[in-house]
């Protein structure tokens, strides 16, 4: 995964899902943008219109739209790889947020203390 050799057996991996990933999407009318309907003058016959969006743009809705736990599996797959992912889908990813839920501990002059990124 991420170009890296994995131990892992595809059901012992925590998959992300897809619900949200559109390259078309149907657009009511009501929530259409006035640059959409320009695009689409006869979308009032349709009430609406079909929305076509490239790789990259489908990928900003879907990680927009998911859920946070959704893009926590993403950054948890084996060997996740913040660059190729942006290089796949657009999206920069901050690396504090791969350590979201995670505990780090330190010791400080003989006294250790623990804390969970959020």
């Amino acid at each position: 995964m991420f170009n890296k050799p994995t131990n892992l057996k595809w059901e012992e991996i925590d998959h992300p899902h897809f619900n949200e990933f559109y390259l078309n999407k149907w657009i009511s009318e009501d929530e259409m943008t006035d640059e959409d309907k320009k695009a689409d003058p006869e979308f009032y016959v349709r009430k609406g219109c079909l929305k076509t969006y490239t790789w990259k743009e489908a990928w900003a809705n879907f990680w927009r739209d998911t859920s946070e736990e959704n893009r926590q599996k993403f950054l948890n797959l084996p060997n996740f790889d913040s660059e190729i992912f942006e290089e796949i889908t657009g999206i920069k990813v901050n690396q504090l947020q791969s350590l979201s839920g995670k505990t780090v501990k330190v010791e400080i002059d003989g006294v250790s203390y623990e804390a969970t990124i959020k």
